[in-house]
Formats: structure tokens, C-alpha cells, sequence
């Protein structure tokens, strides 16, 4: 299961959208929060797709533990030669600084997301409020190739809106 969670197969087969739709209406179902979720409905290459699969899974498994949220948004988005990935909740926030500082509450989860950002060339920005929630925004560059690729797929050639996996069909 732990070996899974790092990189299920649904990546493969359905791609980083349509896995996290399905994930998310789980979600939904198991707390009850309202949940958002914004995507273009495009597949990335595989190491972009891991890579911000592990960070959102990070994200929300914060939001799980720490926020006492009952509402997240998440969006997906490729905006030029990149995508962009926001996760905001409405839970608790923090003060960053002072959770620095402590060297007991501060996990690698922060520290994981910036790094795999940054294994990408890309950025990864943080910004918490106590009592006003969190956001956390990553943006990834897209090798060229792929982002000539995906201008010329229509826009829900991976939809899988309300569908689970087992019934998504990927095109060939």
C-alpha cells in the first residue's frame, strides 16, 4: 500500500487528473469537507505527473492532520510552458516562522514538496495565516515537446468526470 501510494498505477492508465478526481471524491465521502477541483484535463510526462502527484498527496495528508479544514480547492493548470498547481484549505494555518523554529513540529513534508519542486526546475511557494489556512502553489516548467503535444489534444480527451477508474476509458 505504501509502495502504491507513491505511485499508483492509476497514473499510468487514467494520468495524474482523472486519478486525483477519483481520489478527491473519496475524500469527499470520507470527511464531509467541500472539495473544489479545477483541472485541465491534459496528461503531463510521467516524472511531472509523479512528482506533483507526491507533492498534492503531501499537501492534503497536511491538511488532514493539521488544519481542521472543511473546505480544500485544488487546481491544475498548464499556463504557457508550464502547470501550475495550487492546494488551499480553510483550516488553521500556521505561522511559518515560528513552526521553523521549532524543530519538534516541523516535518519533512514542507521540505519533501519545495525539494521535488525544485528537482524540476520548478518553484514551490507557501503562505499560511493562523486562523486564515494555507496555500500552496507550484509551478513546473514542460519539456517543449509536450507542450506542443498538448495544444493540439481537445480539452477532454482524459476527462473522467464522475467516473471511477474501472470505467474510465484512456484513448489509444
Amino acid at each position: 500500500e505504501v509502495i502504491s501510494s507513491l505511485r499508483p498505477a492509476s497514473l499510468d492508465t487514467l494520468g495524474l487528473v482523472a486519478t486525483l478526481r477519483y481520489e478527491m471524491d473519496e475524500l469527499r465521502d470520507q470527511t464531509g469537507w467541500q472539495i473544489e477541483f479545477d483541472a485541465d484535463q491534459v496528461r503531463f510526462p510521467k516524472t511531472v505527473e509523479t512528482t506533483l502527484y507526491r507533492i498534492i498527496r503531501e499537501a492534503i495528508t497536511n491538511v488532514t492532520k493539521h488544519a481542521r479544514a472543511t473546505h480544500l480547492s485544488i487546481r491544475i493548470k498548464q499556463v504557457d510552458e508550464r502547470v501550475v498547481v495550487e492546494i488551499q484549505d480553510d483550516g488553521v494555518g500556521f505561522d511559518f516562522g515560528a513552526s521553523e523554529c521549532d524543530a519538534h513540529r516541523k516535518g519533512v513534508g514542507l521540505l519533501s514538496m519545495r525539494k521535488r519542486a525544485e528537482l524540476l526546475s520548478g518553484l514551490f511557494h507557501l503562505a499560511s495565516t493562523p486562523e486564515r489556512g494555507t496555500l500552496v502553489h507550484v509551478e513546473v516548467p514542460l519539456p517543449a515537446i509536450t507542450v506542443q503535444a498538448t495544444a493540439m489534444m481537445p480539452a477532454d480527451s482524459f476527462s473522467a468526470h464522475g467516473r471511477t477508474p474501472e470505467h474510465v476509458q484512456t484513448p489509444d
